[in-house]
């Protein structure tokens, strides 16, 4: 990305732009493969925000063999760059069966563990949810959990990801909790 290329994207009424930044931890990158540029990372932020583009970013927690210190990483990452991240959607790692980690999951240093949920009861639930206009929330793909080999079960990762959820989502703009609050109030959720 360059500063050339997004003045051309804001000139045609890009207002907004969602980064899968997912880590901050060096090493995870290079785990999964993300071939993404931290500092290049930084300086596409300030451009945007130079030229009035709202940056969001994807954040995953819990990817396989993610330690406090990778998790650090991440945090000093956005506390760096908070002044110029809109919004922060944070996600819980979970294995895509068809993935090169779902694949391959010993190259990851993983075992799967599968859950009691198949494709077709996750389908039916959310057509169900769907239809019935009773949750605007539909399920992902959690068919399955891991265990790091040599390392953590998926119970200790559950419960580190409980922990770095409720970190990361202090550094969330603060705007954004008091509209989510309103919201579920008037959908009748609180």
């Amino acid at each position: 990305m360059t500063f050339e290329r997004l003045k051309l994207i804001k000139e045609a009424g890009c207002r907004k732009l969602v980064f899968g930044f997912e880590t901050a931890s060096q090493k995870l990158i290079d785990l999964v493969d993300k071939k993404i540029d931290l500092s290049h990372g930084e300086q596409v932020m300030k451009w945007c925000n130079e030229l009035g583009i709202l940056v969001d970013l994807e954040v995953i927690i819990g990817l396989p063999q993610e330690r406090d210190e990778d998790f650090e990483a991440t945090i000093k990452y956005i506390n760096k760059n908070k002044e110029y991240i809109n919004y922060m959607t944070i996600n819980e790692f979970f294995v895509v069966p068809n993935s090169k980690i779902g694949r391959y999951p010993k190259n990851y240093g993983i075992e799967l563990v599968p859950t009691l949920i198949t494709y077709d009861k996750m389908l039916k639930r959310n057509l169900n949810n769907f239809i019935s206009s009773k949750s605007s929330y539909q399920g992902n793909f959690k068919i399955y959990k891991y265990n790091e080999i040599n390392g953590r079960n998926y119970r200790e990762v559950a419960e580190k990801n409980r922990i770095y959820l409720k970190k990361i989502n202090g550094l969330q703009n603060k705007e954004f909790d008091e509209v989510e609050y309103v919201y579920r109030i008037i959908e009748g959720l609180f």
